[in-house]
């Protein structure tokens, strides 16, 4: 019985030590170093420029990155961040001139790019994008989008008879970081028929549209998004400075 319980507390030790690896440029300074546990990272990183600087710090866990990445210039300035959940990327990840200003700024939703904006070194926006999910019948993504160039997303629903109901669900991706998203919705007719749509929201910044077609034939939706009212959110030239 003494043995055992030796061995599984010599067991609990092993397994359960910290320690430190390190790596080297040819010259014999710090390239990184990083928390082990259990041979795996768990814990900081820590990288360096080859001058000794700090170049990015980072958290794992079990070899994953879990937690806040910081980047920096060799000034100490920082250069990029962002948060990592279990090695997915959530919210914003900012980049960063030199001088501070904000080089770009890209949102992630469940680990994909749903936003991004582009400044230059003064910091004023010079061009943005957003991604935009449109849902038809059965609840299912039938068409993903980017409102960028273009003042609106378009779509087309194939092969409509008369009296068939169409059921839309539209919804910018991350609206959720935007506070109150309102979209204007134009409808175009198999006949080239343009029905324009006062602007909609919705609480849950979705709209569910629904419209009973009188003609046969292909539809269009044309979907343009605004934030706060009535700030245009996204079209040829930056209209929302920042996020």
């Amino acid at each position: 019985m003494k043995i055992m319980v030796t061995a599984v507390v010599f067991l609990t030790i092993v397994l359960g030590c910290t320690r430190k690896e390190n790596q080297y440029f040819e010259d014999g300074n710090i390239k990184y170093e990083a928390e082990l546990k259990n041979n795996r990272r768990n814990g900081k990183y820590t990288s360096y420029y080859k001058t000794g600087e700090v170049l990015e710090v980072r958290t794992y866990s079990n070899d994953t990155i879990d937690g806040w990445v910081h980047g920096y210039f060799k000034n100490g300035v920082l250069s990029h961040q962002g948060y990592f959940n279990k090695g997915i990327r959530i919210g914003y990840f900012p980049k960063y001139y030199n001088n501070g200003k904000q080089e770009h700024n890209v949102l992630y939703c469940n680990g994909e790019q749903c936003f991004y904006q582009k400044f230059d070194t003064l910091g004023n926006c010079i061009s943005q994008d957003a991604k935009i999910l449109f849902t038809s019948l059965a609840s299912q993504v039938v068409s993903i989008g980017y409102l960028s160039k273009d003042d609106s997303f378009y779509e087309y629903i194939d092969s409509v008879g008369i009296n068939d109901t169409i059921k839309l669900l539209i919804e910018l991706a991350g609206s959720e970081y935007f506070g109150n998203v309102y979209y204007k919705i134009g409808l175009l007719t198999p006949t080239n028929n343009k029905v324009p749509l006062l602007p909609v929201a919705d609480s849950n910044n979705k709209v569910k549209y629904t419209f009973v077609a009188k003609e046969i034939g292909n539809y269009g939706i044309s979907v343009v998004a605004y934030i706060n009212d009535s700030t245009f959110f996204i079209g040829g030239e930056c209209k929302l400075n920042s996020v």
